[in-house]
């Protein structure tokens, strides 16, 4: 395992990297403040998926923000919001039926579990279905905003030893997951709105944070 003082660098890179790619991706999605939308097309679906992907990119700069501010809990428990989001807006665009359509009106919700809309994903053809996490993946995320055991030990009262080293890299972890949530949700807007400009761009930073991810891996192996 490494030291805690590598652990803290490794964690101050990422964060810094993590606010730099906020700013990069509102950058290059200032086409969505040029939109002219009329009283009608807050419902049209293109609209509305592009209005998850961007709830999912706000709850991105939350958790980065969040980070920065050594508030990590509450930013682990964004990530899953962020990640939701994100694959809602997905499902709507590849797989909802018009029932699942007035359903998200009426409600605002889709009568699928997260998990099995992720497999719908993997099967439709064309979709990032390769980013869907497994089911046991899931249950993992959606274990970390309670307060369990690997919560308590990643209180800041525990800021010493093996603790303080699994806290950081735990949010160094956080900070890589979320990245990728950005970078995917404002790909995916590249495809709703049918933007190659939009699509080349994310994809070439997607790659780049894939390759980075990997990168982070081997540090910590």
């Amino acid at each position: 395992m490494i030291d805690e003082g590598t652990a803290e660098e490794i964690l101050r890179q990422e964060l810094q990297r993590s606010k730099s790619l906020v700013s990069w991706i509102d950058e290059n999605l200032q086409i969505l403040h040029e939109i002219e939308f009329d009283k009608d097309s807050f419902e049209e679906e293109p609209y509305l998926v592009i209005d998850c992907l961007a709830i999912a990119r706000e709850h991105h700069k939350g958790v980065v923000h969040l980070v920065d501010k050594d508030i990590i809990g509450p930013a682990t428990s964004l990530v899953r919001v962020a990640l939701e989001a994100f694959y809602r807006g997905v499902w709507l665009h590849r797989c909802a039926k018009p029932e699942d359509w007035k359903r998200f009106r009426r409600d605002g919700g889709v009568a699928r579990q997260m998990h099995k809309m992720m497999d719908d994903i993997r099967r439709v053809e064309g979709t990032p279905g390769r980013t869907a996490l497994s089911q046991k993946a899931w249950e993992h995320i959606g274990r970390l905003p309670h307060a369990g055991m690997m919560q308590i030990i990643l209180t800041p009262l525990r800021q010493d030893g093996t603790s303080a080293v699994l806290r950081k890299r735990h949010t160094t972890a956080v900070l890589s997951l979320v990245n990728g949530v950005g970078i995917q949700a404002g790909l995916y807007t590249g495809i709703v709105l049918v933007n190659e400009t939009i699509l080349r761009t994310f994809m070439a930073k997607l790659k780049e944070h894939q390759a980075h991810c990997e990168n982070f891996q081997r540090a910590y192996s």
